[in-house]
């Protein structure tokens, strides 16, 4: 007798996530009964079959992301595109290779789980997008393009490529951003799958040149509002960056702050340079979430030993 099963498909054109995004995916469940054991799921999407022996773990099939969760009998599918229409794919479960499939009758439910994490970044920096706990339980890491989403990493112990790269704390670092990196990644865990929006925004740039031992100062204006606080901090990546200063704290040491509020300007002081001072420095503002600070000004500097010509 044909076991029962259960496909719940979401037809939704867009629907509202408690963080106030719009799900463009659709999401599908094929359930099974507590007493069958599968060893082999198979979708048959628009003529395209995808067979996956691999169980309680995110898989990218491009088009689409499965869940075979044999705990609770059931395959979740993810669909990277609006409105996927009934009998467009058909769900098959096998015992073995080679047994009869099985495939379930369906029902049809509006839902939608999809949660967008924002972050923002800046050209030619470094980001970090968080992803996982440990590199080990990173399945896989891609960007959406259209119905598609296309592996950025490739698979081996340490993946990376020229500036994609999986640290050893389940991040995604991203060298010398550039405005073709915004967009939609997707990062698919043993048991999460995360959707991540890049946002690539421009930002000035200073370059300076000091030499050890001056006195040397620099100014970051905003345009945007007065900030309840603004700070100073160091740093290839501004999402991870060193806080050196804050309005908070106006003097710490040798680095010291003023935020003009009223001129929209933070004029920036640094007393008796170091050599390990060379490197690039953000002006920025606090939010309630420090992934999402705003960043005003990037300063690259280069401390030499002696200038016989330097102004400020």
């Amino acid at each position: 007798m044909k076991s029962f099963l259960l496909l719940v498909l979401s037809l939704t054109a867009g629907c509202e996530t408690s963080s106030g995004s719009t799900c463009d995916e659709t999401w599908a469940e094929c359930d099974y009964e507590e007493n069958k054991n599968y060893q082999i799921v198979e979708v048959d999407h628009r003529e395209r079959v995808e067979r996956s022996t691999k169980t309680n773990m995110w898989e990218n099939k491009g088009t689409f992301f499965l869940f075979h969760n044999t705990r609770k009998k059931e395959l979740k599918l993810v669909f990277l595109q609006r409105q996927v229409k009934k009998g467009e794919f058909k769900c098959r479960f096998y015992r073995t290779n080679g047994s009869t499939p099985e495939e379930p009758e369906e029902t049809e439910i509006e839902k939608c789980e999809t949660q967008t994490s924002i972050q923002t970044t800046y050209r030619s920096a470094e980001t970090t997008i968080p992803c996982g706990n440990h590199q080990s339980t990173v399945q896989f890491f891609c960007r959406q393009n259209g119905s598609n989403c296309e592996n950025i990493l490739p698979s081996g112990p340490s993946p990376q490529t020229n500036r994609f790269t999986l640290t050893n704390s389940g991040s995604i670092s991203i060298r010398d951003v550039s405005s073709q990196d915004d967009g939609v990644y997707w990062c698919g865990l043993r048991s999460n799958l995360t959707k991540i929006q890049l946002q690539v925004q421009n930002i000035t740039v200073h370059e300076k040149s000091s030499s050890v031992g001056q006195t040397l100062t620099y100014w970051c204006s905003y345009s945007t509002s007065a900030p309840s606080i603004t700070f100073i901090c160091k740093g290839e990546d501004p999402s991870v960056c060193e806080r050196l200063v804050s309005s908070s704290e106006k003097n710490t040491g040798r680095f010291s702050m003023n935020d003009d509020k009223e001129k929209r300007n933070i004029t920036v002081t640094v007393r008796d340079v170091r050599a390990d001072d060379t490197g690039t420095y953000w002006c920025g503002a606090e939010t309630s979430d420090r992934r999402s600070n705003v960043f005003f000004n990037k300063l690259v500097l280069t401390v030499v030993e002696y200038l016989h010509h330097f102004t400020v």
